[in-house]
């Protein structure tokens, strides 16, 4: 391989490695979208029942339990996958830092991009992109068992044990156990180490 394929070769893993996190960031971006249109679209619904009766009635105790278990449900399979796509973009990022680290001394001639060789860091690993969508859908994971858990006991404190209150409970309980066995596998995601080249030279995403 002459010198002409291998810059080649770089150039296209290169452009591979753009390509590829703009469309991971974007995929992101639209993961996000639609849970914050389903969570406007529960309050657009549910909000109604919440001011004229306050739970009072069994209907509108188990349209707000199944609403906030959907939620919970779609916030679990969320998180899943934005780790994931957190993992794969922070792959294609550090490949590109790599070639940038090998490309900008060598075009110094034509231009210095010395002072642009690293991006800007957050000054929090939360307030990255990454951070942010990971941190809001961990807050999904909270707070839709604890509505799940007001809904239930309100419905205990107005008909008792009745069968929309062991409903309730129900789908509490399990979006309960939902977030407890959703939470690890993003953290073993997030935990997994790869190769890097130095801490100060990750870019941020």
């Amino acid at each position: 391989m002459t010198q002409l394929d291998r810059y080649a070769y770089v150039m296209r893993e290169w452009e591979e490695a753009w390509s590829q996190s703009r469309h991971l960031e974007a995929m992101r971006g639209q993961y996000l979208g639609f849970f914050f249109t389903a969570v406007i679209g529960v309050i657009a619904i549910a909000g109604p029942n919440l001011v004229d009766d306050s739970l009072r009635s069994a209907g509108s105790q188990l349209l707000l339990a199944t609403l906030a278990f959907g939620l919970q449900t779609l916030s679990g399979f969320l998180y899943l996958a934005v780790n994931r796509i957190n993992e794969v973009l922070g792959h294609y990022q550090e490949e590109i830092v790599a070639i940038r680290a090998v490309m900008i001394p060598a075009s110094q001639d034509l231009v210095d991009l010395t002072s642009f060789k690293w991006p800007p860091k957050p000054s929090r690993d939360w307030t990255s992109t990454s951070g942010v969508a990971t941190r809001v859908l961990q807050a999904g994971l909270v707070v839709f068992p604890v509505a799940l858990v007001c809904t239930a006991g309100r419905a205990v404190q107005v008909d008792g044990l009745s069968a929309s209150a062991i409903f309730c409970l129900i789908l509490a309980l399990a979006s309960i156990a939902v977030g407890l066995l959703v939470a690890p596998l993003g953290a073993v995601d997030s935990q997994k180490k790869r190769p890097r080249l130095d801490s100060n030279q990750r870019p941020s995403d």
